[in-house]
């Protein structure tokens, strides 16, 4: 819960001495009797809005005061008297020093009208007065947006980092998003000749930069008419429709919880339908101001929302579970439903996306939902379970999309999945009993064939459902996802999975996935008889026959590829090893046990392992990272069902940071890159939860050959894994950095830097650059690391 009493004082800071002087103007404000202030510095920020996030995140004071690292505040009683302007103006949200009543079209506040401002601004060691506009004896003025030089808040909204990753337009944003949630944003009454606040600015010069930033936030608040009546105060009612967010709920509280608290700000109204809890779901909800109402459950899904949609009173609807919810950072609801209802549309398709929280939290492809609409009094669901809105019975339309609204749903985890259908199953077949079979039935018994591992049912219902059209909001493509899964559950032969995503691809033309199956699954195909006609061959002939019939595609490179890739996932480990050019030694069990095929039945470590190299490989890297897992893989006898090399980077996983790991542990040498490179790209799907970093330090083995350990850095930085990237490339001694060909080394590091938002970057590139970089990209780092690290804040 947020503190009244409290207000956080939130800076990016990349200057300590600069942030020194403001922190110690903010340290003599005088604040109202009984608040208390903290101070929230945030070091190494990406950018803007995701320094002001991670301070939103980390504080729960009710008021936070964002402010940059070089402005310092001139009256004691500064953030006094801009927290009087809260109790003055009950809608307030945001208050700032300087501001516009009416932005001009191209979004640059400081060209709009009736602009009010009094601040000191310091370039070097000139201080100029800057003063315009009057409050005419207000209290406050309310404007349209205020310069984010200093911003205090009354109330949590998401900054748009999603949208603005650099350093500008992040306050015009902020004050956009406040005012489509209904908040007022104001500059207080300030003396003439007397600033507030001095600010100590480098440079004037707006950057190329900005202006691809004013493009981005043109393109996202200011394309439409109505959006533009937003550039200016406004309080036109289209402008604010009134939303009501529906729920029906059963023994939900902890999801609820989430659920509603991202709801801050967004609703007008929340009416929750209690279908018989017997946990805190209903205190919950009405802890966050939600109006609840019993049902008892008949096994009705339409008749319980319907009640929902009757105690609705906003003039559009959403429709959420307690197992959904929006992520931490979006934008306004309300900014999505004026943007639709000025295309005339009536009702909304949303994003929804699986969250799967038993498999480390990996997500299903988004697909529409229609959950939000104009209310009107005929507009009411239908059907037991699968229930569907319709208008008198008809679909809703016009119908538009809300890409931008995206819900994540847990609700579906593996643990909880099968249970879910086994109802939806019960209530199904019901419904069917009741009103007959309908085309639709067909996609929603698939669906739970599927959930509930009856892939032959699946397969049938969904191939039904594609033969009879049967329409649904997701159209064709989600049967034949199913019927394509189906066919890899059954272990059908490649080439029947290769045809259907053929027909898919030629059917769904918008969904690239079905190509991309098609694609892939021919490549299966092709892998599957190579490999077949390999039998008899040896591992040296099988490495020589690997290359070859890869230098013989199109794109060798992308061949090989996909066979070493193909190759890991069906647990063809001699090829895996030949096309690394790692030698297995002596034939071990698990090889023998994976070439024909056989399920593993050895030690207890690896038999939870299925047949794949990549998930016997996962299984005992997540074991080295315990104390008890090390004990275990040191005392059985699991080596001998491993590649030598794989064996090597177990054991030093297991003894990494020991004392004692030179004597018990084969140290790694060069010639175990190719296996460490292979076991990255094995283990990557478990950094979310384990961490590459572990990883990342067996590369040091390698040294002293240092080009071995960029090469492994640079695999790091295809991940994206900057900070692991850095660990390894610091390592590297300043001779052998100066050794590496054509300035790559500082081409690298500046890389991690800059994602990092360490200081630096702009050193390495250009000393890169002074080393004959030929890379594409130098350029671009280069302006924006000198940006980020020299440039104007906004």
């Amino acid at each position: 819960m947020e503190d009244a009493n409290r207000i956080a004082y939130i800076t990016c800071v990349s200057d300590e001495e600069m942030y020194a002087a403001c922190r110690q103007a903010l340290a003599r404000q005088q604040l109202p009797e009984g608040m208390e202030a903290e101070f929230v510095p945030i070091r190494g920020a990406q950018s803007m809005c995701a320094g002001y996030q991670l301070g939103q995140e980390r504080s729960r004071a009710k008021y936070k005061l964002y402010l940059h690292q070089d402005c310092i505040l001139q009256r004691a009683d500064a953030v006094k008297r801009m927290l009087s302007v809260f109790a003055h103006y009950p809608k307030a949200g945001l208050v700032g020093l300087a501001g516009a009543r009416k932005l001009p079209e191209y979004g640059m506040w400081w060209l709009g009208e009736e602009l009010y401002y009094y601040l000191a601004e310091q370039t070097g060691d000139t201080i100029q007065l800057h003063a315009a506009g009057t409050t005419e004896g207000a209290e406050a003025l309310e404007v349209a947006a205020v310069d984010g030089v200093l911003m205090l808040t009354a109330v949590d909204i998401p900054w748009r980092s999603d949208i603005f990753t650099g350093w500008h337009f992040y306050d015009i944003s902020m004050c956009m998003e406040m005012r489509w949630r209904g908040y007022e944003v104001y500059v207080p009454n300030q003396e003439q000749m007397r600033p507030w606040a001095l600010h100590r600015t480098r440079n004037r010069r707006l950057p190329d930069v900005y202006f691809a930033w004013r493009q981005t936030f043109l393109d996202h608040y200011g394309q439409k008419d109505p959006e533009i009546a937003m550039f200016s105060v406004n309080h036109d009612a289209s402008l604010h429709p009134r939303l009501s967010v529906c729920y029906i709920v059963r023994d939900g509280a902890r999801e609820l919880s989430l659920s509603l608290a991202r709801l801050q700000g967004e609703a007008d109204e929340i009416i929750v339908v209690d279908t018989g809890s017997s946990d805190a779901t209903a205190e919950v909800a009405r802890s966050f101001g939600a109006r609840v109402y019993a049902y008892a459950w008949d096994d009705d899904f339409a008749a319980a929302r319907n009640l929902a949609l009757e105690k609705a009173t906003g003039d559009w609807i959403l429709i959420l579970d307690a197992d959904e919810h929006l992520p931490a950072v979006h934008g306004s609801l309300h900014h999505s439903v004026v943007r639709a209802a000025a295309g005339g549309a009536e009702a909304l398709t949303v994003t929804l996306v699986n969250v799967d929280l038993d498999a480390g939290g990996r997500e299903t492809p988004p697909e529409p939902l229609l959950r939000l609409w104009r209310s009107r009094p005929g507009r009411r669901y239908t059907g037991r379970v699968h229930e569907a809105i319709g208008d008198h019975g008809a679909p809703l339309a016009p119908l538009g999309e809300a890409r931008e609204i995206v819900l994540r749903h847990t609700g579906y985890s593996e643990a909880r999945a099968k249970e879910k259908m086994a109802r939806n199953l019960v209530l199904l077949q019901r419904q069917i009993e009741e009103r007959g079979e309908r085309d639709t039935d067909w996609r929603y018994l698939a669906d739970c064939c599927y959930g509930l591992e009856e892939y032959e049912l699946a397969l049938h219902y969904a191939r039904l459902a594609i033969e009879k059209g049967a329409r649904t909001l997701a159209g064709p493509a989600r049967m034949y996802e199913v019927a394509i899964a189906s066919l890899a559950k059954l272990d059908r032969p490649t080439s029947e999975r290769l045809a259907l995503a053929r027909q898919a691809a030629a059917a769904c033309p918008a969904e690239a996935s079905f190509a991309r199956e098609a694609e892939s699954a021919a490549a299966q195909c092709e892998a599957e008889a190579w490999y077949a006609a390999q039998a008899e061959r040896d591992d040296a002939s099988l490495s020589a026959a690997a290359e070859a019939w890869s230098a013989a595609a199109e794109q060798p490179e992308t061949r090989r590829s996909f066979l070493a890739a193909w190759a890991g996932e069906t647990g063809r480990v001699r090829l895996c090893m030949a096309l690394d050019g790692a030698r297995r030694g002596a034939a071990s069990r698990l090889v023998e046990e994976m070439t024909v095929g056989e399920a593993l039945s050895a030690a207890p470590i690896v038999r939870q392992a299925s047949q794949s190299i990549c998930d016997l490989f996962l299984s005992l890297y997540l074991l080295s990272g315990t104390r008890e897992g090390q004990r275990q893989l040191l005392a059985e006898e699991w080596p001998e069902r491993l590649p030598a090399s794989f064996t090597r980077l177990i054991y030093a996983l297991c003894l990494l940071g020991h004392e004692d790991r030179a004597a018990g542990c084969p140290s790694l040498t060069a010639a175990d890159f190719a296996a460490w490179s292979l076991g990255l790209g094995m283990i990557a799907r478990a950094a979310a939860s384990a961490g590459l970093t572990r990883y990342a330090r067996l590369a040091l083995d390698f040294a002293p050959d240092w080009a071995c350990v960029t090469r492994a850095a640079d695999a790091l930085l295809a991940r994206q894994d900057w900070q692991d990237a850095l660990l390894l490339l610091s390592a590297v001694p300043e001779d052998a950095a100066a050794e590496s060909a054509c300035g790559h080394f500082w081409y690298a590091t500046g890389r991690a830097l800059y994602h990092l938002g360490q200081s630096g970057a702009a050193e390495c590139f250009a000393r890169a650059e002074a080393a004959g970089c030929t890379e594409r990209a130098l350029s671009s780092y280069q302006a924006w690391s000198e940006e980020a690290e020299h440039g104007t804040e906004a």
